[in-house]
């Protein structure tokens, strides 16, 4: 019977990041975005591809919660040590990539200022907090740093509501949507965490009574049916979303992870691709705005071709081939001060070993 695999998610972040760098592509990211706007087709996609957000928190939600079914320690451990693998990896992108703006034309000093308070809003940024404080950042795009970190604290809460109270979860979760999606003309930039708990406490939830894996085993015993209905599904909310806009994006999310399962996951070379994406989807998420939009020299290359599919296809590969490289240079990394730790380690066995008579 087919299950829900890790595979699955790598290939549905896969979309996901596709999408993410379409829409920031051909949208714009501030304080410097390129207009592609003469392109009907691209600036549709883009707008469409919003949904990524929603695809993500879905996930994340999915995810902590499989995961918090194998934890052992208490809440606290738990939470924390999510916490802390995500800003590791955010940490790790910030350390090269801000400093490296210095010769790329989008200098941290000038960003934050160059006087204490600048030190101050540096901080912030470093901690994935910019949001919270509306502080000078690097990337406009780390916005979602800050919406994870608060998800992941009410996580244990959430999961509480789930168990106890899902009617009064959902519908509250549900208010801000509604509110933000109809009567803010679908803005959501002053309140992102509340309105990001609806989709988060719905990926919580397909872990929780196992939703994924039952989807999947029904598609797996009726795969003509499964496929007709997946993908009809997201055609419709494609249409929906475009009416509605991102009022839709939970459901739209939901109907997009299904299709995925459904017929790209099958898909032999081209799941493969989509999981080797999804995996990097992380590292892109935190770095490709500063390839096309902040970075000076880079984003020349962009204006001087005049393909927009050629222009996305070059991005999409210089932040794989970056996302590997910096993979590449964790893991030599580990490889050293796990070589320095050995002697260490060595030196202190043998200190507590009894002396021989």
């Amino acid at each position: 019977m087919g299950n829900f695999l890790k595979q699955d998610t790598s290939v549905v972040k896969g979309i996901a990041v596709l999408m993410l760098v379409c829409h920031h592509f051909f949208m714009g990211v501030l304080p410097a975005p390129i207009d592609w706007a003469n392109n009907p087709l691209w600036t549709v996609a883009a707008t469409l591809s919003k949904v990524c957000v929603a695809i993500f928190v879905i996930l994340s939600g999915y995810g902590i919660n499989e995961s918090y079914k194998r934890k052992k320690g208490s809440d606290l451990a738990f939470v924390k040590g999510h916490l802390l693998k995500l800003m590791k990896q955010f940490w790790f992108i910030f350390i090269i990539f801000v400093p490296l703006g210095i010769v790329c034309g989008w200098n941290p000093a000038d960003v934050y200022g160059r006087n204490l308070a600048g030190v101050g809003y540096g901080i912030i940024d470093f901690l994935g907090m910019k949001s919270l404080f509306n502080t000078p950042t690097m990337n406009q795009t780390w916005w979602y740093m800050e919406t994870c970190i608060v998800l992941y604290i009410l996580y244990p809460i959430l999961r509480k509501m789930l168990k106890k109270i899902p009617v009064v979860l959902f519908a509250l979760s549900a208010v801000p949507v509604i509110k933000f999606g109809l009567f803010n003309d679908g803005s959501i930039d002053g309140c992102r965490e509340i309105y990001w708990i609806l989709p988060f406490a719905m990926g919580m939830l397909l872990s929780e009574k196992n939703l994924l894996n039952k989807m999947s085993t029904a598609i797996s015993r009726h795969y003509t049916a499964g496929c007709v209905i997946s993908v009809a599904s997201a055609i419709i909310m494609t249409a929906v979303r475009s009416h509605f806009g991102i009022i839709a994006d939970t459901l739209y999310a939901i109907a997009i992870i299904a299709a995925t399962k459904a017929v790209l996951c099958r898909i032999r070379y081209i799941n493969s691709f989509l999981a080797y994406l999804g995996n990097h989807s992380a590292n892109i998420f935190m770095m490709h705005s500063f390839i096309y939009c902040y970075y000076v020299p880079i984003k020349q290359i962009f204006m001087v071709l005049e393909s927009w599919t050629a222009n996305y296809v070059l991005l999409m590969a210089i932040c794989t081939a970056a996302s590997d490289y910096i993979e590449i240079l964790k893991k030599r990394l580990a490889s050293i001060f796990k070589k320095k730790e050995q002697p260490q380690i060595r030196e202190s066995i043998n200190k507590k070993e009894p002396v021989m008579q």
